[in-house]
């Protein structure tokens, strides 16, 4: 580059650099803002940065990752991802292919907007702040309600397992009667059906549910739809003992239980089908809790009592202890049929050394310098009998005979 052009562009940048100064000095003073924040601003928001664009090799990895780590415990690496999908033709091949990477490219974006859309609130401020935000709706609401005759309603549920927001009903009008005519359920009921639902949905989006991920969402549907229905929030299912327990104890009962399934816990159904036909019942709605009116529980209580009558077994008694009427025993205490006449190691009294030692040092005084042998000055010690010996340490000498 000639002198002139080099002059001539040092002149361009500094003109520009002049103009670019004029530009921030006005949209601080337009703004009320500083200069410097307008730069800082212009340089480090995100709205003012090139947006990162999903590339093909992006949509590879995504698609090769939910491949190999679909239905696993501990998930792979990135590398161990990048090399699975290098050796993979299909993948590859894809790259080339507009169509099938037009289907790549689309479940990578719903998987990203898939996060961005799911609200995790798990601590308890953020749990609290929804918790008044929900109730301002409601005062809304019931204000709105109050002053056009407006009816409706809303439910809000929590979006994951970890959050602690419980479920929330807002709106007003003949709501009850709308779902109790058209769907043979309670708001309260729906509500929970819808939580099951979005936290599930949420946590494995649509993929096929493994047979333990059933169990565990089917069991968590039982029980916290029991807890609505009966009011108490801490409550355990009792299969085995179904009728006593939780019919006759909280005056409910089950509708839509499958009649080829047994009535346990989804967690001891081994059989696919079986818990495949429980969990959808329980997730349609066609398997739902009731409460027991008056006439319901009075018959229910005397068929439970006929069946006690006759003797048939309608609740598992506890198991018992081994040692019942008795003194429990300790941890370190002896098992049944060992010798009972043998101290324990533990108990056994340790014979003390230096006890020992002073007791043949006696002796040796007494003895002649030929006599220096020390289990020769032992066996005298033994057969001594010297009665101004302290008792104890007579005692010690004698068990080293046993």
């Amino acid at each position: 580059m000639s002198a002139l052009k080099a002059k001539l562009l040092n002149e361009a940048i500094s003109q520009l650099q002049i103009e670019q100064e004029e530009k921030v000095m006005d949209l601080a003073n337009t703004h009320g803002v500083t200069v410097s924040r307008v730069k800082k601003l212009a340089g480090t928001s995100k709205h003012h940065r090139k947006r990162r664009v999903n590339s093909a090799q992006d949509a590879v990895l995504h698609a090769k990752s939910k491949e190999m780590n679909e239905g696993r415990r501990y998930k792979a690496k990135i590398s161990e991802i990048r090399r699975a999908a290098e050796l993979d033709d299909d993948l590859q091949l894809a790259k080339t292919d507009p169509d099938k990477l037009k289907i790549l490219m689309d479940e990578l974006e719903e998987h990203q907007q898939a996060k961005k859309d799911v609200a995790r609130t798990s601590n308890k401020a953020s749990a609290m702040k929804a918790t008044r935000l929900l109730q301002g709706f409601n005062s809304d609401f019931q204000e709105l309600q109050g002053t056009t005759d407006i009816a409706g309603f809303g439910f809000f549920v929590r979006g994951s397992f970890e959050s602690s927001i419980k479920p929330t009903i807002v709106g007003g009008g003949p709501v009850l009667e709308f779902f109790q005519k058209y769907f043979n359920k309670d708001p309260w009921e729906m509500a929970c059906l819808f939580k099951a639902f979005v936290t599930t949905y949420n946590k494995v989006g649509t993929r096929k549910l493994l047979h333990s991920e059933k169990a565990k969402v089917t069991s968590r549907t039982i029980s916290e739809s029991l807890a609505r229905i009966s009011g108490v929030d801490k409550i355990r299912m009792n299969y085995p003992n179904f009728r006593t327990k939780v019919s006759a104890k909280y005056k409910v009962k089950i509708i839509g239980w499958p009649t080829d399934v047994p009535l346990v816990s989804p967690r001891d159904i081994s059989d696919p089908e079986k818990l495949n036909t429980l969990y959808d019942a329980w997730r349609s709605g066609s398997a739902y809790w009731s409460t027991m009116d008056k006439r319901e529980y009075k018959k229910f209580k005397q068929q439970l009592d006929q069946d006690k009558a006759a003797g048939l077994e309608v609740e598992i008694p506890q198991k018992g202890r081994s040692d019942i009427g008795g003194k429990h025993r300790k941890a370190t205490a002896k098992r049944p049929g060992e010798n009972d006449t043998e101290e324990p190691p533990a108990k056994r009294k340790r014979t003390s050394s230096s006890t020992k030692r002073m007791h043949i040092r006696e002796h040796e005084s007494d003895e002649d310098d030929e006599n220096s042998d020390i289990g020769r000055s032992v066996n005298f010690a033994r057969g001594s009998g010297d009665e101004n010996e302290d008792e104890d340490e007579d005692e010690d000498v004698d068990e080293l005979d046993d």
